[in-house]
């Protein structure tokens, strides 16, 4: 006899096979390949009559729909974060291309200059002439942080 056919070992295990009976019990001792596809559907269709193991808290419909409404708000967040964001970049497009801003950027320069010396005069550890990489430094963290609180307003601080 060849192999038992997934049909035969289904029967054989919810008790519902009446053809050969006796053949298959026989193949089954002796085909150890055959046992070990009977024990597989055994623990298949123990556990399909196990319905304990799908049972769902009281509880789980207001976590689902909990979890759908965080989802939702996230989403609403990150569509408003890109407005934003699109929203200030035509801003910044529209002041640059209509005025010209060299003049008024060099004296920030220059005045940020000023100040940052005078403010260095008074701190001796950085007293070196040359502490532009510093101001630089100092200015990318102030927009950074500017940045931070205007665009992520919602954000749990």
């Amino acid at each position: 006899m060849t192999h038992l056919t997934d049909d035969q070992l289904q029967a054989y295990v919810t008790g519902e096979l009446t053809d050969n009976i006796a053949e298959v019990k026989a193949h089954l001792r002796s085909c150890p390949k055959c046992q070990q596809q009977l024990a597989a559907y055994r623990m298949v269709f123990e556990g399909l009559a196990d319905e304990s193991g799908f049972m769902l808290s009281a509880d789980f419909t207001d976590k689902v729909v909990k979890k759908a409404a965080a989802t939702n708000a996230l989403r609403d967040n990150i569509i408003e974060i890109g407005l934003l964001a699109a929203a200030l970049a035509a801003a910044v497009f529209l002041v640059v291309y209509t005025f010209d801003l060299t003049h008024l950027l060099q004296e920030m320069v220059k005045e940020s200059r000023t100040i940052f010396s005078a403010t260095m005069k008074n701190l001796p550890f950085l007293s070196r002439e040359n502490n532009l990489p510093i101001l630089i430094a100092l200015v990318i963290l102030t927009l950074v942080t500017l940045g931070d609180r205007l665009l992520f307003p919602f954000k749990h601080r």
